[in-house]
């Protein structure tokens, strides 16, 4: 890819959040031989504030496949997959972060990464094993309530770990159409059986219980409860092996959230 004499250049990209707009953005990055002030995704919480001009990146299917093998032939898989990992990380100035690295992979090669002590390599692999540990917790921490309309079930995570669990419970749940709602970003995992799972932005689902469900939840808290040891109750453990943040969409201790 193009690049060679890139500077720092007056301006600032905008793209529309998406992994392939961001990759876009690199390919620009390069084409233009320039480095953006800032990279903001046009989904962001927070609009930009800034005198900057700024540039709308188009998603190029082509553009973003190339930047990605490019990626990955200049820096091997583990850099693609560094990227990737941190790309679902709500790591300050993500994407200028990434960039910067996108760009010394092309120039350095893998031997970036065995840099542990490289202030950018650094940030990015303690925001990836962020991101890929609160995918491990969720795999246990999801839970699931019947409705009509099949099993739904709501999290609040701080990183984007949906990519990171579908595999996990469409292969747990084959057989099941079930709905994960991310309400930190507003899109849902949704799976039905013998098709691909997909993800997609939403509103809340409706998770109004069957009676059945209801009752069943009811038991599952009763014996949560009752195999509790009073004597060997630990609140700083309890935290430390079930973060507080996850209680309110845990069915065992959503009664808890507020009283611990």
């Amino acid at each position: 890819m193009p690049g060679v004499g890139a500077v720092t250049a007056e301006v600032s990209y905008r793209y529309d959040g998406s992994l392939a707009g961001f990759y876009c953005c690199v390919y620009d990055s390069y084409a233009r031989r320039e480095i953006p002030a800032a990279i903001s995704a046009d989904d962001a919480e927070e609009g930009q504030i800034s005198l900057i001009p700024e540039r709308w990146v188009e998603v190029n299917v082509g553009r973003a496949t190339r930047a990605r093998e490019g990626l990955a032939l200049k820096g091997g898989a583990r850099s693609r997959e560094l990227l990737e990992h941190v790309f679902l990380s709500r790591v300050e100035r993500r994407e200028t972060a990434l960039l910067a690295f996108a760009r010394r992979v092309f120039e350095e090669g893998p031997s970036i990464l065995e840099r542990l002590a490289d202030p950018l390599v650094a940030r990015l692999l303690k925001a990836e094993k962020g991101v890929l540990g609160e995918a491990h917790l969720l795999t246990g921490f999801v839970r699931f309530t019947q409705t009509d309309a099949g099993l739904v079930s709501t999290i609040g995570p701080k990183n984007f770990a949906l990519p990171l669990i579908a595999h996990h419970f469409a292969d747990r749940f084959s057989g099941e159409a079930f709905l994960i709602f991310d309400k930190t970003h507003g899109a849902a995992l949704v799976h039905e059986p013998g098709k691909p799972w997909a993800i997609a932005r939403m509103e809340p689902p409706d998770e109004r219980p069957t009676e059945e469900e209801t009752r069943v939840q009811a038991l599952w808290r009763r014996f949560y409860n009752t195999i509790g040891i009073a004597e060997r109750y630990n609140p700083v453990c309890r935290r430390t092996h079930m973060p507080m943040r996850y209680w309110p969409y845990m069915t065992e201790t959503r009664e808890h959230a507020r009283a611990d």
